[in-house]
């Protein structure tokens, strides 16, 4: 599979941030953003948010409640278009992103909106598990 993920995720840098927002017109939220990446891919993922929070699962229960086969845990490995699952605002996997390369993850944060940031300090101690989505 050769996919331009720099482009994809170039064409969604930008976005403005939405709770619970699912398009580009009015906004994303984190699980937003990432599902608007895997579409650009052709990978159809979760979209049940609101029931995590309401029934206060955490991501990573709800990826392995949910999508056990789509989604392969990662320990080690870094790869372009993992899904990142990062601690946030002391919460243990509230936040998603997606990886382009070593250094750099797409993701969106409320004041910023959808971005590309290094995986530096502080997000790289924040990272709790990562997925390879694209060749699951």
């Amino acid at each position: 599979m050769d996919l331009d993920f720099e482009r994809i995720a170039r064409d969604l840098v930008g976005i403005q941030y939405r709770d619970y927002g699912r398009d580009a017109i009015t906004g994303v939220d984190c699980f937003g953003l990432v599902m608007l990446f895997y579409r650009s891919v052709g990978i159809t993922t979760f979209d049940n948010i609101r029931i995590l929070y309401e029934m206060r699962i955490s991501n990573l229960e709800y990826i392995a409640m949910v999508a056990k086969s789509l989604y392969i845990p990662i320990a080690t490995l870094e790869k372009t278009g993992n899904l990142i699952a990062f601690e946030y605002d002391g919460l243990n996997d509230s936040h998603l992103g997606v990886r382009l390369d070593n250094d750099r993850f797409l993701h969106i944060i409320k004041d910023w909106g959808a971005t590309i940031n290094n995986i530096t300090v502080p997000w790289q101690r924040r990272i709790v598990a990562e997925y390879d989505v694209i060749r699951a």
